[in-house]
């Protein structure tokens, strides 16, 4: 009975950690966005990020059909990578230009 309530314990402890850190992760990602582009309202939806990952998991259902229930998350993250460095890249060539001068 006490081996049940530890690990009760310790699963309510742990799972408030991890959702804790997710929260944190996801606060400090969005001002290191906001703050690097010198914009209070970049955000990943209105930046075309989102966009990118959703693209890419249509995309790949429509084009390899029926794909494995784990496929579709790896996908997205590369699609939200390449409309990361789509949009980005003008930004940063910028940035680079004016920095020079």
């Amino acid at each position: 009975m006490a081996q049940k309530k530890t690990f009760v314990i310790a699963l309510v402890v742990s799972t408030a950690c991890l959702v804790l850190a997710c929260l944190l992760g996801m606060a400090v990602s969005g001002s290191l966005l906001q703050t690097s582009l010198r914009n209070p309202l970049a955000a990943p939806d209105t930046l075309g990020i989102t966009a990118g990952g959703e693209l890419a998991t249509v995309v790949a259902l429509l084009g390899f059909g029926q794909l494995s229930p784990l496929a579709p998350t790896p996908i997205a993250f590369v699609g939200s990578l390449l409309g990361a460095i789509v949009v980005l890249l003008p930004w940063l060539r910028q940035a680079c230009s004016d920095s020079s001068d």
